[in-house]
């Protein structure tokens, strides 16, 4: 009798085993099956975008040929050049203005930043959209739909995910790191109205509830305290003087980390325009 009931144990022992196996097997395979689905959204968003510059015939980021220039003759006075990376072309400036919501492109030297800028109707518009209104996993880095880009003046905002495959905003972290922050110190946008030159003087980690983004100010006043604040919340301290009249642009970005409305924020002045050549 002993030997019959050790026979049912162990025979109920291996069913348990048996089970407790195909349960494993069934969470990772359902896990499997989400990493999949997540890299497979990665690489299908990225190649999405890879498409649209072929199909546009774009060469982004390829320095043209200089162009060749004529000294004027003396005594007329030659102005000082203005130097910035030629990362677009007007050709392709020409091509992305066909998109009625196109307001220009970004580029931060040494990072992945280098993207089209859109404007929507509304600040979700264009969270998960791309160039072509399409549903895509990346979204588009879109300015505020309160701002005007062509009035130039006050704070403009760009916002932009912090995608993990590295793309659109995502390494606006590494400005948390003050030597990434003095040898990051430019950021540029091409438009048909020519190059603008931006240098950042503050980044830090914040959340929703900070009104950073804001845009409407009462008077000079208000706008000159305003944006000396976000100057004085910096992670590392900068050499620019903000003037009443100083243009302000500021990138921001989803930083989960430490708090679940995280933001990550760089500002920058714009401090001189080209045209685009």
């Amino acid at each position: 009798m002993a030997k019959n009931g050790g026979k049912k144990k162990k025979s109920k022992a291996r069913i348990g085993y048996e089970a407790a196996r195909i349960l494993a097997l069934a969470v990772f395979l359902v896990c499997a099956g989400i990493i999949g689905d997540k890299i497979y959204g990665y690489v299908h968003d990225d190649e999405t975008e890879v498409v649209f510059m072929e199909e546009n015939n774009m060469s982004i980021g390829v320095t043209p040929e200089p162009a060749e220039r004529t000294a004027p003759p003396y005594p007329e006075v030659t102005p000082a050049r203005v130097s910035y990376p030629q990362i677009v072309s007007p050709a392709d400036i020409e091509k992305l203005e066909k998109y009625e919501d196109f307001v220009c492109w970004i580029y931060i030297d040494g990072t992945n930043i280098s993207n089209y800028v859109l404007q929507g109707e509304s600040n979700e518009y264009y969270l998960r959209k791309n160039i072509d209104k399409q549903t895509n996993g990346n979204g588009s880095l879109f300015l505020d739909f309160r701002c005007d880009y062509e009035v130039m003046e006050g704070h403009y905002v760009i916002y932009g995910h912090n995608q993990k495959n590295g793309t659109m905003f995502s390494d606006l972290r590494d400005f948390n790191d003050p030597q990434f922050f003095y040898d990051h110190q430019y950021i540029y946008t091409y438009s048909s109205r020519g190059v603008k030159i931006w240098k950042v003087f503050s980044a830090y980690e914040t959340s929703t509830e900070d009104n950073y983004i804001e845009t409407w100010f009462a008077d000079t006043s208000s706008y000159y305290d305003f944006i000396r604040s976000l100057q004085n919340r910096s992670i590392a301290e900068s050499d620019v003087v903000l003037q009443q009249d100083s243009v302000v642009l500021s990138l921001s970005t989803c930083y989960k980390y430490t708090n679940p409305n995280g933001r990550y924020v760089v500002h920058a002045v714009l401090v001189d325009e080209a045209p685009l050549a």
